[in-house]
């Protein structure tokens, strides 16, 4: 069923290429408010992860990064918007807006010209790797953040990277 989906990120080398799509190990959820979704699937090229609505099959982004941060946010940042007047433009949280502009600079969508936060100003491999080893070992991110001595920033700027989590 999934060699019919592709990565609805604009920026993804696998971009509407159908097939491109890889399953996770989760079948189906059933949420609060009585929704149900199965397939959870991923891109292997930008990470963004996806499922299929039970009723009817279509295909869902599980986050915000494609509606909210790349339409939205990125807009708004690029036009020189500060945080706090994007967080209130599109009534989102200052914190989310945050965590946007750390993602899309961390995969090199926006550049960190004019930026109105301060990240890293590459990725450091001993960083990465040490990230990666201790995700598989099935260490909590609290954890990692404290062992390295991270900002907030930083650490969302590492977290947040797809090559991280691949």
């Amino acid at each position: 069923m999934i060699e019919y989906f592709s990565c609805a990120s604009p920026w993804c080398a696998n971009y509407k290429i159908p097939g491109s799509l890889k399953r996770t190990d989760t079948l189906t959820k059933i949420y609060k408010d009585g929704s149900k979704h199965s397939f959870y699937i991923y891109c292997p090229s930008c990470s963004i992860t996806y499922c299929l609505t039970h009723k009817d099959n279509k295909l869902i982004e599980r986050g915000h990064f494609i509606s909210i941060d790349w339409y939205k946010v990125r807009t708004l940042i690029l036009e020189g918007k500060s945080i706090a007047e994007t967080s209130r433009i599109l009534d989102i949280s200052e914190d989310m807006i945050t965590r946007s502009i750390i993602f899309m600079v961390s995969n090199n969508l926006i550049s960190q010209d004019n930026l109105p936060l301060k990240v890293p100003n590459f990725h450091d491999k001993k960083i990465i790797d040490y990230f990666r080893n201790h995700i598989k070992l099935g260490i909590k991110s609290n954890y990692i953040r404290k062992k390295l001595s991270l900002s907030y920033n930083e650490f969302l700027y590492y977290w947040l990277y797809a090559d991280i989590h691949l």
